[in-house]
């Protein structure tokens, strides 16, 4: 079959679209030529409305502006060849989220042009993703809804403030939800307490091009979101388990953008929800009739709410649900026995059928021999939910392998000691550490759901009963020694302090296991970043040096605004100096940011708050145990911007900051090109730049005009040289700074077990070798036998 995946769009939510294709090209994924029954091809659709056929290694760019400059107009798609390329698939699976699909218009197209596609008709999105005409179908057929305002910001320009005036003293409202009519859960969805903060957002949104917006009473009450899936076996929609969202942070309750595509513990997701059992059938029943009444099919997602006073309350309507590999249609199916790839063979499956399409299943070998792997990610420090990221992504693509059967296993620690999790799949989906960990203790409310699990399956038309397998705890000594016993490969994803600094690597090699990455004399010296730099001076290689540096121990004497003046600058890097790369790093520019910085270190603070240093909008993560820290050179880079398909480069005189990935083989080094790193949200790459889907921009390789061909060469060489001496094993990422002008190179740490996200970068510049290498073979690579 030749299915044609459609991504981007016109809308804010492009680069979460790039994310879900990612996640469905993965799921039908065939490493090799053995079991692949489907011909996968990407369509890739910009901001303009342009169309391109876009090869396999755009797909592992984390934003679709790393590669949208590089589309020629050449390659782009007229509409009649647009549409005659759709007409020569089997199917089109459009996953563009927002305005052009969800909303209908493009299936518009498609059901003129008599094209089979995946997911609901044009009228069904229209009616399900429009705000106001889904309140309008749920209010004629009885549904509960909030109290809402619905303004055309056109039409209703001079009466404005009436109007919103009026909705809240006639409500008696003192807090509300404001969000566009077409626009996703998540995206633009603004709180405000007072009526001038009202009127600031409104025209706020209304400068940014939105006309027509939904004014709401803020629910009080516990969230939702379920997934409904139409069945193969008559049909009928079925709703799998819902799952509960719970807001931590009691100051901003809204589910926003972050929360819903960042791993962190502001959000905590429970399933079962703390619902009972006859509510959370009355959810899904409800949600059922939703599904029939808005005619959806295939697939839908629904959020919604049980308020304070027990009514339930369908808020929101998704036509084309997130498919990030995290994302709730993946949680929730894994709850009832589905993997990514079973899952999005259904709803393919379904749509085949509706279609009079063929659709075989995949021929898989299990009788290959394969190598134990175990998987290890989580641990302790303030990089766990990356680790959790990576690992999870390694697993998952680990079970692609022809070679290797992988298991995943979580690091966590307990009363000072380590302990190692086997995890079954629906665990290792969770967003967070801490949910686990948490499940993992409260298992037993999942069982009471058991048998309504089966249910659903048979519905489905799934053989078998789901069997959830107790998971193993065992002590970290316990679980090296059962890999041993088992000649398992350690596969490690932790990142930052006990994972990362040589003290786990130790172990391993205690144990005479392998395991990916470097040893732990290796691992210790690049953890340590004041170590690293000396390493790096001592080269004595012209105009090659690490970043001034200052290392003090924060329990001690810490050095004063003047020695950071004289010897590093006027503004300085203040960071941990055995930590990730993310943690805790703070630019500074006076005296009383130092000093609030370390007060907030000695009072043991989980994160420093957002704009309480001038150059930092997003709230900082720190270090949970570092004592050592360095004050670093701050280096002014260019400012680099993407606009009409070109990057522009403002100031040639200045630095551009560059990760680059080297990889090793049998004591030899080869580096890839280089991405130059661009920080949107400050000064710094922020936490969600770097690992959170469709956040930060990264060009690979550097244009010749920013990068000469002579520094590329020079920097490719310096850093291999430089892995070759600190004896870097298998792979790592080398974050640095250089000047195309003086041709300077400043190196700032060394990553011993980088970051292996879905998008990371390592992955962008592994599939522009001149010889691609796609995610899973580099995986593959990694692991020395």
């Amino acid at each position: 079959m030749k299915l044609a995946v459609i991504c981007g769009g016109p809308s804010p939510e492009h680069s979460i679209s790039l994310n879900s294709a990612r996640s469905v090209y993965d799921a039908l994924f065939s490493p090799d030529n053995f079991r692949n029954n489907i011909e996968i091809k990407i369509i890739f659709i910009n901001k303009n409305y342009e169309k391109y056929l876009i090869d396999e290694e755009f797909i592992y760019s984390n934003t679709v502006f790393d590669f949208n400059f590089k589309l020629e107009d050449k390659d782009r798609l007229n509409n009649k060849e647009f549409l005659s390329f759709l007409k020569s698939c089997d199917l089109v699976f459009p996953i563009m989220h927002g305005i052009y699909c969800e909303d209908g218009e493009i299936q518009k197209t498609f059901e003129k042009e008599k094209i089979s596609f995946v997911g609901s008709s044009s009228k069904s999105c229209y009616d399900l993703y429009n705000k106001k005409k889904s309140d309008l179908i749920l209010k004629e057929n009885n549904y509960f809804t909030i109290k809402k305002l619905f303004l055309n910001l056109d039409e209703n320009s001079d009466s404005l403030e009436d109007l919103i005036s009026d909705f809240l003293k006639e409500n008696n409202l003192k807090k509300i939800i404001i969000k566009p009519v077409q626009g996703g859960s998540s995206l633009g969805v603004s709180c405000a307490d007072s009526f001038e903060k009202i009127l600031n957002v409104v025209r706020s949104m209304h400068k940014s091009g939105e006309k027509n917006l939904v004014i709401e009473e803020m629910c009080q009450g516990k969230e939702f979101t379920i997934i409904i899936i139409e069945s193969h076996v008559n049909n009928e929609p079925i709703a799998l388990i819902p799952i509960e969202i719970e807001i931590k942070d009691s100051e901003n309750l809204i589910f926003d953008t972050r929360r819903k595509y960042l791993a962190t513990n502001e959000t905590h997701y429970h399933f079962p929800p703390r619902f009972s059992y006859d509510l959370t059938n009355k959810i899904r029943e409800q949600s059922q009739k939703l599904f029939k009444l808005f005619k959806a099919r295939d697939f839908l997602r629904i959020d919604g709410w049980v308020l304070n006073n027990d009514k339930l309350y369908f808020s929101d309507f998704n036509p084309i649900s997130g498919m990030e590999q995290n994302s709730f249609i993946f949680q929730q199916a894994s709850k009832i026995g589905i993997s990514h790839k079973n899952m999005i063979s259904y709803i393919i499956k379904n749509s085949a059928i509706r279609n009079n399409v063929v659709f075989e299943e995949d021929n898989v070998d299990n009788n290959r021999e394969k190598k134990k792997v175990n998987v290890l990610f989580g641990g302790t420090t303030s990089e766990r939910q990356v680790s959790l990221l990576s690992g999870s992504n390694v697993w998952l693509k680990l079970l692609k392998s022809n070679k290797f059967s992988p298991k995943p296993f979580l690091l966590y620690s307990e009363n000072s000691e380590f302990y190692v999790l086997e995890l079954s799949y629906d665990m290792v989906l969770y967003h967070t550490v801490e949910e686990i960990m948490y499940q993992h203790k409260n298992n037993k409310t999942e069982n009471k759901f058991l048998e309504l699990i089966n249910k659903i399956r048979e519905s489905l038309g799934l053989s078998g009963k789901y069997d959830k397998k107790k998971s193993e705890i065992l002590k970290i000594s316990d679980f090296l020694e059962k890999s041993k016993r088992e000649n398992a490969y350690i596969f490690s994803a932790l990142h930052g302090g006990f994972g990362e600094n040589g003290e786990i690597q130790n172990l391993f090699e205690k144990y005479g296991l392998k395991f990916n990455g470097s040893g732990s004399v290796a691992s210790k010296i690049c953890m340590n970043k004041f170590e690293t730099g000396q390493i790096v001076n001592s080269f004595g290689l012209k105009k090659f040096r690490s970043a001034k540096k200052i290392i003090f121990n924060i329990f001690e004497k810490t050095p004063s605004w003047r020695e950071i003046n004289d010897y590093i600058g006027q503004q300085a890097i203040i960071k941990p100096n055995d930590d990730g790369c993310s943690t805790g790093v703070v630019l500074i520019s006076n005296e009383k940011e130092l000093e609030f910085y370390i007060n907030s270190i000695k009072n043991k603070d989980k994160f420093i708050k957002n704009n309480s240093f001038k150059f930092q909008n997003r709230n900082i993560m720190l270090s949970c145990a570092c004592e050592n820290y360095l004050v670093e050179e701050f280096i002014k880079t260019n400012e680099i911007r993407i606009e009409n398909k070109s990057v522009i480069l403002k100031d040639s005189d200045d630095f551009v900051e560059l990760t680059i990935g080297v990889i090793e083989k049998d004591g030899f080094y080869h580096a890839f090109n280089p991405s130059i790193t661009i920080a949107e949200s400050g000064a710094l790459l922020s936490v969600e730049e770097k690992f959170q889907g469709g956040q930060g921009v990264n060009i690979t390789p550097p244009p010749d005009f920013i990068i000469s061909k002579d520094l590329l060469k020079t920097i490719k060489s310096n850093v291999e040289k430089l892995c070759e001496k600190v004896k870097i094993k298998d792979y790592c990422r080398i974050d640095l700074f250089a000047n195309n002008k003086t041709n300077e190179i400043v190196i700032i740490e060394i990553n011993t077990l980088p970051a292996l996200t879905p998008s990371t970068v390592l992955f962008q510049q592994a599939a522009k070798e001149p010889s691609p290498i796609n995610p899973l073979n580099l995986l593959e690579n990694i692991i020395k036998i």
